[in-house]
């Protein structure tokens, strides 16, 4: 992908951009996920619930270190905010 735009700096860092955003909210799903799970898990098998339970709590903070995580890279790198209407193939125009 990043192939099309290799004479355009500006093209190739809102390519870059986007897959940031995109890896910060498939971590966070898949955090979600495994902790949901867990708690399936520990609904299902209720003799090894404090086990699931607390890995389903582990999860919870993972995503939400994920989102504090995120929320610092948006306030401390002004490019990275997504705002309504924003081009990404030549972000800033």
């Amino acid at each position: 992908m990043m192939t099309q735009y290799h004479d355009d700096p500006v093209a190739m860092l809102g390519v870059y951009l986007i897959s940031v955003e995109e890896m910060a909210m498939k971590e966070l799903l898949v955090c979600r996920a495994m902790e949901s799970r867990c708690r399936q898990r520990a609904a299902l098998y209720p003799s090894e619930s404090g086990r699931w339970l607390a890995e389903a709590e582990m999860w919870q903070r993972k995503a939400m270190d994920s989102i504090s995580d995120h929320f610092d890279d948006c306030n401390t790198n002004p490019a990275t905010i997504p705002s309504k209407g924003v081009n990404y193939k030549y972000p800033g125009l």
